[in-house]
Parts: structure tokens; sequence; C-alpha cells
């Protein structure tokens, strides 16, 4: 019964005009009637005012016989709602700005780190091979120093060619020497068998 009594009250607070989107009709309605004492009406806009913005909400009094005022609430404010949302959109790009620069980040670093392993193998190869043409340049070092000049294969030549001029002088004499000793062979035989005939 008293729910019942309280929600009729508040379809009736609901119908009348609210005082602060009203006011033309409040000030057309106090032009018509007698001036009020100033008492008076700072105690009734006072009530009015605790009524609708009260924190507990308007409630019934049914012994007191006041009307229940419905609370009114107050539209967000466009320039309240575009800064939120302007700031949600600027939170969640941020985000996925930041996320996808961490992605990249992270492919940049895996393509370096490919890279650099690249280039270290390449590095040792470059040392290895280096190393081989400091062995072949110190062998090829000692290998000038031990070689012959031209002049010195010229002088080689030359003792070698008289070497062989002797030799072949050595061969001729050796070859008359033999010539003669064949023929005198060969007349002492003749001598000796014309003796014994």
């Amino acid at each position: 019964m008293l729910r019942s009594g309280a929600l009729r009250a508040a379809t009736r607070a609901c119908a009348q005009p609210r005082p602060h989107l009203a006011l033309s009709s409040r000030s057309l309605a106090s032009s018509r009637r007698p001036p009020l004492d100033a008492d008076h009406a700072t105690q009734s806009r006072e009530a009015t005012q605790d009524a609708l913005y009260s924190p507990s909400g308007p409630s019934a009094s049914t012994s007191g016989g006041s009307v229940p005022v419905a609370r009114v609430r107050r539209p967000v404010g466009a320039f309240r709602g575009g800064l939120i949302g302007f700031l949600l959109g600027i939170s969640a790009v941020g985000g996925y700005g930041y996320f996808r620069l961490l992605e990249d980040y992270q492919k940049a670093s895996q393509t370096l780190l490919v890279s650099v392993d690249e280039l270290k193998g390449s590095t040792e190869q470059m040392a290895t091979h280096l190393s081989r043409i400091a062995t072949l340049e110190r062998a090829l070092a000692k290998l000038t120093d031990e070689r012959a000049t031209h002049a010195e294969v010229d002088s080689l030549r030359a003792e070698y060619r008289k070497l062989l001029e002797a030799e072949h002088l050595d061969v001729l004499n050796l070859k008359a020497h033999v010539w003669a000793v064949e023929q005198d062979l060969r007349n002492l035989t003749k001598r000796d068998t014309s003796v014994r005939i």
C-alpha cells in the first residue's frame, strides 16, 4: 500500500512541470499571484533544491503529505563525451601502434642477428683465405731467395759446354789411341805369322 502510494506520487511529480525546465510558466504564475514574503520564497526554493539534488534521492513522506520529486539526471555533455572518446581513441591507437612497433623491432632484430651470423661466417672464411695467402707469400719469398739469377744460369751453361767439349775431345783422343793400338796389334800379328812360316 505504501509502495503504490509512492508510485502514484512519483507519477504525479513527473507529470508536473519541472521547476528548472518550465521557468516561463512559473514566471507567469508568479506574476498572477500576490507577492509572497522573502522568507517563504527562500524556504520553498531550498526545499525544492534539496528534493531535486539530495544524494539519498526522492522519498515519499506520507505524514507530511509532500509529493516526492524525482531526481534529475544531468545528461553527459558533448564536450565531456568528446574528450572521453578522444582519450579512448588515442589510447587504443597508441597501444596498437606500440604493439606494431614492437613487432617491427623484433623482426628487425632477428634479421640483424641473421646478417651478423652471415658476416661472422664470411669473416671466418676471409681469415682462412688470408692465412693461406700469408703462407704462400712466405714460401714464395723463400723460393725467390733460393732461386738462381740469369747470369748464374748463363755461367753454368757455359761451364757445361766447356765440360762437354772436353769430354768430346777426350773421347776422340781415346778413339785415336784405341785405333793406334789396334793398328799396332795388326802389324804385330802380321809379323808373327810371317816369321812362323
